[in-house]
């Protein structure tokens, strides 16, 4: 399956099936009673409130691991720097591209202007991983303009996006700034440009396209990445220069800056292959066998398929109003996963179309309900789906899969092992409901 866009539950039909959603909610404010049963256990409903309420955890879901290979974006605030190769998830990579903008227009750089220096540079916002392990980075010119209105591909090839040669690269060991210095020639390019480049944003953006920011491949013991910030720093490359105007001896300086109407996005990879063939992931992108567990991983990697295979069996129970549904995935520990991997929340989408995802209207609607975030004492994710699996059963919705991936998975690199509807431990479904 091919994972593109996030879409609102709102609009079309979609909200037709969110005004059922709200009907459906206050029925079951009428039933329910006052106190919320915990799905754990039928013996903590307090007994004034199990009087027409029943409970099932038989319910049967099947979970796979599935590959990510589109995934739509525009604009960022973090850029994404680094290698992780681990034995589990094989190797991935982050890099990022990015366009510059003038800082004035019809600027003059005075009389014969002699460039001395191109430094490019990034405020560090977050580390993960082992920082001394060092990142060889390296600076390319793109070959084709970025627009702000068109939607990038994170996992998209970059082949014949940038020119070979290297215009700047250093060595980065996690220091508050990166410091990049670029090509002089390239510095005295950029001083050199005619009235007419310099007059328009769009002229010069025709000209220099804008820069690939990536690092090499160090090996297998790489685990390294780090998140620059944005927004805090508009000036990202400043052009260091002197010109004859005996006034201006010492060096001057222009600023070519990036906001957040200036396109640009992250790049990910990731190589499955590299993983270890005893400890990687089993029947990758296979819907039809079950592992015992099944993976999610930030940066566009792999997320989470469940099929809710118990539905038919519901269906033919009908009429009744389910009260709750819990789904509760509990987290495969493994040392291969150290604890700043552990993902902090899941987010869960249904398909609506060919490569379109839409949140479950639970999530849409009742955020502080829907649950999702991971608890370090319970070692499971829970997640309140009970007017998805309402619409399921009267009809509204027909759709039995279920997609779960990382809440923010463009913006961090952390991972989950989850035990799947084939474990030991297996998915639960923990429904309370009323017969009509």
């Amino acid at each position: 399956m091919t994972v593109k866009q996030r879409v609102s539950p709102f609009t079309s039909r979609y909200l037709s099936l969110f005004s059922k959603a709200i009907f459906v909610l206050f029925a079951i404010s009428i039933i329910s009673c006052s106190t919320e049963p915990d799905f754990l256990g039928e013996n903590l409903i307090p007994n004034q409130d199990k009087i027409g309420l029943e409970l099932d955890t038989s319910f049967v879901i099947s979970a796979y691991t599935i590959a990510s290979d589109t995934i739509l974006t525009r604009g960022i605030s973090k850029a994404h720097l680094g290698y992780i190769h681990d034995e589990i998830f094989g190797k991935t990579k982050a890099d990022f591209l990015m366009q510059m903008k003038l800082p004035s227009l019809n600027f003059s750089f005075g009389d014969s202007p002699v460039a001395d220096s191109l430094i490019l540079t990034f405020k560090l916002s977050r580390t993960y991983g082992d920082k001394t392990n060092p990142l060889v980075v390296k600076v390319h010119e793109l070959i084709d303009s970025l627009s702000y209105d068109s939607l990038y591909n994170v996992l998209g090839s970059l082949e014949g996006k940038f020119k070979p040669e290297i215009l700047g690269q250093t060595t980065y060991y996690g220091d508050s700034l990166l410091k990049i210095k670029l090509d002089n020639e390239l510095a005295q390019r950029l001083i050199s440009l005619d009235s007419v480049t310099l007059s328009k944003q769009t002229n010069f953006v025709d000209y220099f396209k804008g820069l690939y920011i990536t690092v090499d491949d160090l090996g297998l013991n790489q685990r390294s990445m780090y998140s620059f910030d944005l927004t805090s720093n508009t000036d990202f490359l400043k052009l260091y220069y002197h010109n004859s105007e005996p006034e201006d001896n010492d060096s001057l300086i222009f600023a070519y800056y990036s906001d957040v109407y200036t396109p640009r996005y992250n790049h990910f990879q990731h190589d499955y292959t590299l993983a270890s063939p005893e400890k990687g992931i089993k029947f990758l992108n296979d819907t039809i066998t079950q592992d015992s567990v099944f993976y999610l991983q930030g940066f566009g990697g792999v997320y989470g398929k469940l099929r809710l295979d118990g539905l038919t069996n519901w269906i033919d129970s009908m009429p009744v109003v389910i009260n709750r549904a819990e789904l509760i995935i509990e987290r495969e520990n493994s040392l291969l996963l150290p604890e700043d991997s552990i993902l902090n929340s899941i987010a869960i989408y249904m398909p609506i179309g060919e490569g379109q995802l839409s949140r479950i209207v639970d999530a849409s609607s009742f955020s502080s309900t829907f649950g999702g975030t991971f608890s370090q004492s319970k070692n499971y994710y829970s997640f309140n789906i009970t007017l998805h699996l309402q619409q399921l059963l009267t009809g509204d919705l027909t759709e039995k899969w279920l997609i779960l991936e990382p809440s923010n998975t463009l913006s961090e690199v952390n991972r989950a092992i989850l035990r799947s509807g084939n474990h030991r431990r297996k998915i639960r479904l923990a429904l309370t409901y009323t017969k009509l």
